[in-house]
């Protein structure tokens, strides 16, 4: 994770969440067709440090649910939190729907849970979604869009949004309809180039072995007389 000075000063800033215009509408993303309900316009500055793509093959419950317009889950931390080093000191994951956090107590001490958000994102436009699907653990980026709650109205599965700015744990995610997504700033692309390269070096290094250990037949050389009987 690339050091505080990295980022753009707009990483110190609070979400801003104000009343929304927008009524509830109805979009289909694949098969399925969404009631979304809109309740706050939102804007969401942050740096990303954890996130889950909903059609991943181990992701049971977005399938099981036909979500498929909740396209991937952000683990996002902002304000004193980046400027203060905290986010490089702690460890982050995401599941189906939650992130976690873990770390020693000291790292906790510094760690503000009112900046820092699990953000489910939907979207029903190909740009926006190749957008979000851009983004990457490290990066800067800034949503905008509304905090809705939505519905598939074929099986008649739902989820809401949590709509306080000062609520931390189970049932504080934000469900975000995304009209625009944009990386602020990437993270250092360098270290993902050689992660990269080691990684498909590994494959390529893993696969010649298996290649000269089962698949090349072995040579034996002509059989000698020992010297002595």
């Amino acid at each position: 994770m690339p050091g505080p000075d990295h980022y753009d000063r707009t990483i110190r800033s609070d979400p801003v969440q104000t009343p929304t215009a927008e009524k509830p509408f109805i979009t289909q993303v694949g098969n399925e067709r969404y009631g979304i309900f809109p309740l706050f316009d939102y804007v969401l500055d942050g740096v990303i440090v954890s996130l889950h793509d909903s059609d991943a093959w181990n992701d049971i419950s977005h399938k099981d649910w036909k979500d498929v317009i909740n396209i991937r889950d952000l683990c996002v931390v902002w304000g004193h939190n980046v400027e203060s080093g905290v986010y490089r000191d702690l460890h982050f994951s995401s599941g189906d729907w939650t992130c976690y956090t873990s770390g020693v107590t000291r790292d906790w001490r510094r760690f503000k849970g009112t900046q820092f958000s699990n953000n489910h994102l939907l979207a029903d436009t190909r740009i926006v979604n190749e957008a979000i699907k851009s983004a990457n653990i490290g990066d800067q980026i800034r949503v905008r869009g509304v905090l809705a709650s939505y519905k598939n109205l074929a099986t008649g599965g739902s989820r809401g949004s949590s709509i306080r700015r000062d609520d931390v744990g189970n049932g504080a995610c934000e469900t975000i309809f995304v009209r625009e997504f944009e990386i602020v700033r990437k993270g250092i692309l360098g270290w993902r180039r050689m992660l990269r390269v080691a990684s498909w070096c590994a494959v390529g290094s893993a696969l010649l072995v298996i290649w000269l250990m089962i698949i090349n037949p072995v040579v034996r050389g002509p059989r000698r007389r020992p010297l002595l009987d």
